[in-house]
């Protein structure tokens, strides 16, 4: 009967167990673990209240198509089972649900769970790092107005790195040839000379305008 039970509450997410009380279910949302890189997966734990003990008629109506009989009946079955596990509490014994915890008579003389973490089967870590992209361009709220992130780096002065590195470019353009200047005149000396066309330009005689009549 408490698998049956333990189907209903984790479909549905909470259980009056009939005479006794009521178990809801909580949801741990998943955590990324920084050191390991881990998305660790949701866990789930479960609170107890002891002052609802009247389950609704669409319990016994679900219990019913589970084990195959009438409504009423499933509803007598689960009276009965449920009187017989309030007696165990009342003489001292510790009810272990397996999955949802420990069900006992506390100090206080309440019923009380000593609930259990689950994880479930299907939901496992997974293993993932943050991807940071350094020129991926972004909306972002200032004052009233949406501005993006190049925007921002506009106005606030901020270098970009296409820019960066097209000044990066010119500037070793710009030594390259600065050596290649200096090599050259080191190399054919220190003169204005050495800078000029060295090739010798030797005139022709221009051709004659007119013929000499014999």
């Amino acid at each position: 009967m408490l698998g049956l039970f333990y189907q209903y509450l984790i479909h549905h997410q909470r259980i009056v167990l009939p005479g006794l009380g009521a178990i809801s279910m909580r949801r741990k949302p998943a955590v990324y673990d920084f050191v390991d890189h881990l998305f660790l997966p949701p866990s789930y734990s479960f609170q107890w209240d002891h002052t609802y003990t009247t389950p609704s008629p669409d319990f016994f109506k679900w219990l019913a198509g589970k084990l195959n009989m009438a409504e009423e009946e499933a509803a007598m079955q689960a009276h009965a089972y449920m009187s017989e596990l309030k007696k165990e509490i009342n003489a001292g014994r510790e009810i272990n649900w397996e999955g949802v915890g420990i069900i006992r008579r506390g100090s206080d003389s309440n019923v009380e769970l000593e609930a259990a973490d689950q994880q479930f089967a299907f939901e496992k870590e997974v293993f993932g790092e943050k991807v940071v992209h350094a020129d991926s361009s972004h909306t972002i709220l200032v004052g009233d107005e949406e501005r993006t992130s190049a925007d921002m780096n506009e106005i606030l002065g901020l270098p970009q790195r296409k820019k960066i590195a097209k000044l990066k470019l010119a500037l070793w353009i710009a030594i390259l040839a600065l050596a290649s200047v200096v090599i050259y005149l080191v190399i054919n000396g220190w003169r204005p000379a050495s800078v000029a066309n060295k090739n010798t330009i030797t005139p022709k005689d221009a051709p004659a305008s007119y013929e000499e009549v014999k």
